[in-house]
């Protein structure tokens, strides 16, 4: 582990705070003495490495370092100086904040849409620069992402940009985070500025829902996913998104580069559309877009221009129920006292149910009549002509993935008892990660499915390799919820498991 050098100077600079470590070293906030000013210095250790790679990572760390030097926009974190001592460094503009990452949490997995909206489009339009200068980022994730105070991001940490210099990357190597890159950058296929957008629709997917379209529980499996997996809709998982808010998405996390966004700013110019089409935005917005708190107590995102409208709209609401609740009230009052004082003379409505005991039965001498509320009240099956039980809503996304190893098999799925999903298994339609060597088939696809605790069977039947096993798991299904099914072999049999 590097040791701190909080307290101690490195060169004219006094450093005074570690901000954070990362795979290249070592983040620490200082001053500038000369310029009186706080700067940020980021650190490369190459510390462990042989002769020829220490060589090449301070050859990497040199054209960062000139690729990021020539960048000056103000969404962009600029670079002001670079040594190359026995510890190089850069020395960057220090920004005040926090990154996209530390904004969205557990507590609050997603910010407001117009918010987010407007915050992906200035990143965007950052990117436009860059990739206009020749720079690519390959990098672009939430940590990397810096908001400030008044509410507008900056792209930092220009770790692995390049000059499209394909030399500096070795054959194999992914140079990247797994959950944030493009299908791409795992090949040897030539990464350019659509990479970094993908990687943008990725984050954007994310602030919207709370998820990231690619999710798995190791890198191996995050990786299947971003080359053969298409996740479900950010509709999906809130209805109030629209169909324009699902195209973007779509397009930007396309898996062919030629699908996606060629510019950064054909996606901000779309962003702006649904912007303005929402009422989020009026007209241009140069050097007008509204301005988002970053709070430091609890690091939420607070959109001012929409307060006091989401204000006046929860007034709205509350006089609008508060009318509906007396009306409903009043005509509740008076169908109770129409059902509760019949007159005598009246015959008994249709749909009334009369209990009558004559004379010699028993609990009575004379003709008792009771009046029960009429069957209009609940909803009644024409054929059974009793009272329905309305189903279980079906409200959870239930995303299912399988892995198997047959060309024509099917596979059954029950919740409780019920038929949910059945689908026919080929594994010569399914692609293959060029990653893996295993002769495996993966299939994925999303049902609706209720939510709650509930049994779950899973039959796998395939007459071709006298295959037929079922098992039967309880678990919970929420939204997003994910049931994994692993076809074994005979031996091995099958495997079941449902996660969030």
């Amino acid at each position: 582990m590097v040791a701190t050098r909080v307290g101690t100077h490195l060169d004219r600079y006094e450093i005074d705070a570690e901000l954070g470590r990362g795979a290249m070293g070592v983040v620490y906030r200082a001053r500038d003495p000369k310029l009186d000013r706080t700067v940020a210095i980021k650190t490369v250790s190459v510390a462990g490495l042989e002769p020829d790679a220490e060589q090449e990572y301070r050859r990497r760390f040199v054209v960062e370092a000139q690729a990021a030097g020539r960048l000056s926009h103000p969404g962009i974190v600029t670079i002001f100086d670079v040594r190359e001592e026995a510890e190089p460094y850069l020395v960057m503009e220090y920004v005040e904040g926090q990154s996209l990452q530390q904004l969205v949490s557990r507590d609050h997995p997603t910010l407001p849409l117009s918010t987010t909206l407007r915050l992906i489009q200035e990143v965007a339009e950052a990117l436009h620069y860059a990739h206009a200068q020749g720079v690519v980022h390959r990098d672009i994730k939430p940590a990397n992402i810096l908001v400030t105070p008044d509410g507008h991001p900056k792209i930092a940490d220009f770790g692995i940009a390049k000059l499209n210099q394909s030399e500096l990357t070795s054959p194999g190597q992914v140079l990247g985070s797994p959950a944030f890159m493009a299908p791409e950058q795992l090949s040897e296929e030539r990464v350019d500025a659509r990479s970094d957008l993908f990687s943008l629709g990725v984050i954007l997917y994310y602030l919207l829902t709370g998820h990231r379209p690619f999710q798995g529980n190791s890198t191996t499996t995050v990786c299947f996913k971003l080359v053969n997996h298409e996740p479900l809709p950010v509709s999906a998982f809130e209805s109030k998104f629209s169909p324009e808010l699902d195209k973007i998405v779509s397009r930007a996390i396309a898996k062919d580069p030629a699908q996606r966004y060629q510019s950064g700013r054909a996606m901000a110019s779309d962003i702006q559309g649904l912007r303005e089409s929402s009422g989020f935005v009026h007209g241009s917005v140069d050097g007008t877009k509204p301005a988002v708190r970053v709070t430091r107590d609890s690091g939420c995102a607070v959109d001012d221009n929409n307060a006091d409208q989401a204000r006046r709209v929860r007034v709205s609401r509350i006089f609008l129920v508060s009318g509906l609740l007396a009306v409903a009230l009043g005509c509740a009052a008076f169908w109770n006292m129409r059902s509760a004082a019949p007159n005598p003379g009246d015959p008994v409505k249709t749909g009334s149910v009369v209990d009558q005991r004559h004379e010699g039965e028993a609990g009575g001498t004379k003709e008792q009549t009771a009046v029960k509320p009429p069957l209009s009240r609940l909803k009644v099956s024409a054929n059974e002509g009793k009272a329905s039980i309305p189903a279980v809503p079906a409200d959870a996304m239930l995303q299912i993935e399988i892995e198997h190893h047959f060309t024509n098999a099917v596979a059954s799925v029950w919740v409780d008892n019920s038929l949910v999903y059945t689908q026919s298994l080929r594994g010569s339609k399914q692609r293959r990660a060029f990653l893996f060597r295993k002769v495996a088939w993966h299939q994925f696809e999303a049902i609706r499915a209720p939510s709650g605790k509930h049994q779950v069977r899973v039959r796998i039947q395939s007459a071709a390799d006298s295959y037929d096993q079922s098992k039967i798991i309880i678990g919970l299904i929420r939204t997003a919820s994910v049931l994994r099914i692993v076809c074994g072999d005979k031996g091995e049999g099958l495997q079941l498991t449902l996660q969030k």
